[in-house]
């Protein structure tokens, strides 16, 4: 699996796109997402677009002020607080998810 990975990975920033996704789809069966080209393709020499295709995750960079990353950063880190105040070591511990419209404009993330 680490060797389709690196292989789909290479494929992609190589602008072979439809190859990569037939290796994805037969060695990682159960996955339903994949990042977008543009993001996987860092580094390139073409301005990326905008506009991701339906079922892409995208990501920018700059999309957070630094301060904001920065509280995020630390709080996904391995020794982060966000792990234990989840209880992921907890095998007890219950599905949960978060969802956030981002449609409407209201700003639904709270940094302490």
């Amino acid at each position: 699996r680490t060797v389709a990975r690196a292989y789909t990975l290479a494929l992609i920033q190589n602008g072979r796109s439809r190859e990569a996704d037939v290796v994805l789809r037969h060695k990682f069966p159960d996955a339903r997402y994949r990042l977008a080209d543009d993001v996987l393709r860092y580094g390139a020499t073409d301005a990326p677009s905008v506009a991701f295709p339906a079922g892409a995750v995208g990501a920018y960079d700059g999309a957070l002020s630094p301060a904001l990353f920065e509280a995020v950063r630390a709080s996904l880190a391995p020794d982060g607080d966000f792990w234990p105040s989840h209880a992921y070591d907890d095998e007890a511990s219950g599905f949960f998810s978060y969802v956030h419209s981002l449609d409407d404009g209201t700003p639904t993330v709270v940094v302490r």
